[in-house]
């Protein structure tokens, strides 16, 4: 049998201590690794690459990775380009859409965020290029 090696996104952007907040944010990712187990079962190992938010640190995480050897988690180093090519996609957002917006409602602003991950320029290395705004 193969491993399995599947990137987890995670699309939280802050990072700070524990809070009920970030405790309920774990249940979803927990629902995600189960879901993952029972899709890959017959695989023999599946490899996590996650980012150091902490729900993939948290102790209810680790506890549930523990019941559940056959996963085995990578932590890519903080904030790093180079390893993690998706902080580049988050910081071309943050520069063309998000920084000094001026959506004065939040579903406009999402329309616009929207828009770039639909138009966004999937070539590495290129500028964000976008089409039309």
């Amino acid at each position: 049998m193969k491993s399995t090696i599947l990137p987890v996104r995670c699309t939280a952007i802050q990072e700070k201590p524990a809070t009920l907040v970030e405790t309920v944010k774990v249940l979803p990712y927990l629902s995600d690794l189960k879901h993952l187990k029972a899709t890959y079962r017959r695989a023999k190992t599946i490899t996590l690459i996650v980012d150091n938010h902490i729900i993939h640190k948290s102790r209810e995480t680790l506890r549930w990775l523990k019941a559940n050897p056959k996963f085995r988690v990578i932590y890519q180093p903080v904030y790093s380009p180079r390893v993690n090519h998706v902080e580049r996609l988050w910081q071309a957002l943050h520069e063309t859409i998000t920084r000094n917006h001026q959506c004065h409602s939040m579903w406009k602003l999402l329309k616009k965020v929207r828009h770039f991950m639909n138009t966004v320029s999937p070539f590495p290395g290129g500028k964000h290029g976008l089409a039309k705004l």
